[in-house]
């Protein structure tokens, strides 16, 4: 142990004479004791089912996670103060709204319903004390110039010289509809008529001058039984209203504008979420597969160019997940199925096609050695349970390997239809010489 030290400082003192000589010099970043294996292979399996268009998550799991009873947590029973009647899933209404047909038959929280508009009951509405920030990359808004424009600038591109409003858009991916979050409400009988307004190409249906003034949040102090908390609302805590057209500075609207247009729903985040990890992601193949396969796909590539880079395949992957609609079926065990088949080379159920796979190739026909030491992940976006028939072996229990009926495995249950089951079964014989 003495001289692997001695040999560590020598080359450490090696290097930084090197570096005093050459002026820069690319230092690695991982240590060199640390072995580099060969890239791994991501698969990224987004929930492109209904509810992934609620702009809602409360703490309990009754009612798909919807705002509907008095309390944040499960209720067997309707109680007399009953929220709503039926479960509240969105915040706005705007009609055949593209994004929002899947979720048609929820009611639309009032502007009133504080605990919607609340963060510690609804925790994906605004909450003041967070930060947020527009996605990374392009939209597919094009300008005069003719290049996309960036999330980033993609609010003031549309507001273009309208200073006196803050604008909402309905959906970022592919803007339709914008409307005044200053002087419009939650509901479409609370907006004036619309208006249509261009951008270089592209034409927009714009409302504002609404019967209400704007949008607002709430804050809940929960001040019963004093002085401690009990988590529940009760008559003597303290609600108060913050409206967002009585924001006091500029970057508090921008703020409630940014969550408003990239984080108000469980998609919004999940796509948010996946692009940020993009963004930073290198020296790993990533591939896109949405639940359902009537959504696009993108197979496994190199993310070694920027996301902004229109030739490159992160922007490619990004269009692809932008470009999915929202699908009434929940398959989530059928989409880890076909993927594993994907990472088996199957010629059935593959989810990306007979014969497809993702592994290092020497030639257009030839698979390289290195690929037997690739790694595979499925990586699951999803906000609920799965739904489906799916048929299938119980592999974590089937005494093949030493991690099946074990109390203490990872992976073990007694489901044969469970998604760790379909965990187990792709993690078994995998091998790197």
């Amino acid at each position: 142990m003495k001289t692997l030290k001695t040999i560590r400082l020598s080359m450490i003192a090696i290097l930084c004479m090197g570096f005093a000589q050459a002026g820069t010099f690319d230092l690695s970043q991982t240590p060199m004791e640390v072995p580099q294996g060969t890239i791994a292979n991501a698969v990224i399996i987004l929930d492109d089912s209904a509810s992934m268009e609620a702009e809602v998550i409360t703490t309990g799991y009754d009612n798909m996670g919807m705002m509907r009873y008095n309390q944040p947590f499960k209720v067997t029973t309707p109680s007399a103060s009953e929220l709503v009647g039926t479960p509240s899933g969105l915040g706005i209404e705007l009609g055949s709204w593209l994004s929002y047909r899947a979720m048609s038959s929820n009611f639309i929280a009032a502007d009133t319903e504080w605990r919607f508009r609340n963060s510690k009951f609804n925790t994906l509405y605004y909450d003041p004390t967070k930060t947020y920030e527009p996605w990374p990359g392009l939209s597919s808004v094009v300008d005069s110039a003719g290049a996309f424009v960036p999330y980033s600038e993609l609010t003031s591109y549309l507001q273009g010289t309208i200073t006196d409003k803050l604008f909402g858009i309905d959906d970022v991916t592919r803007p339709a509809i914008l409307i005044d979050l200053l002087s419009t409400g939650a509901k479409q009988t609370q907006r004036g008529s619309p208006n249509l307004i261009t951008r270089d190409a592209n034409t927009y249906t714009y409302y504002s001058d609404g019967t209400t003034d704007g949008f607002s949040y709430y804050t809940w102090d929960d001040t019963y039984p004093t002085p401690i908390a009990n988590d529940e609302f009760d008559n003597d805590d303290t609600i108060t209203r913050f409206k967002v057209n009585g924001m006091t500075t500029v970057s508090e609207q921008n703020n409630f504008q940014n969550w408003f247009n990239f984080h108000r729903s469980r998609m919004l985040v999940a796509k948010g979420a996946l692009r940020n990890v993009l963004e930073n992601s290198y020296n790993i193949r990533i591939g896109f597969a949405p639940l359902n396969n009537g959504n696009p796909h993108y197979e496994v590539k190199d993310m070694d160019v920027e996301i902004d880079d229109t030739l490159g395949d992160k922007y490619k992957l990004t269009k692809a997940m932008d470009s999915i609609n929202m699908i009434a079926a929940t398959p989530l065990r059928q989409a880890l199925n076909d993927v594993g088949q994907y990472f088996s080379a199957s010629s059935t159920n593959n989810k990306f096609g007979a014969g497809k796979h993702p592994y290092l190739m020497s030639d257009a026909t030839t698979v390289a050695p290195a690929a037997a030491c690739q790694q595979n992940y499925a990586i699951l976006f999803t906000d609920g349970y799965w739904g489906g028939s799916f048929s299938g072996s119980d592999w974590d229990s089937d005494v093949s390997s030493a991690y099946d009926n074990r109390d203490f495995a990872s992976f073990a249950d007694k489901d044969k239809q469970s998604s760790p089951t379909l965990a187990e079964k792709r993690s078994k014989g995998l091998s790197c010489p």
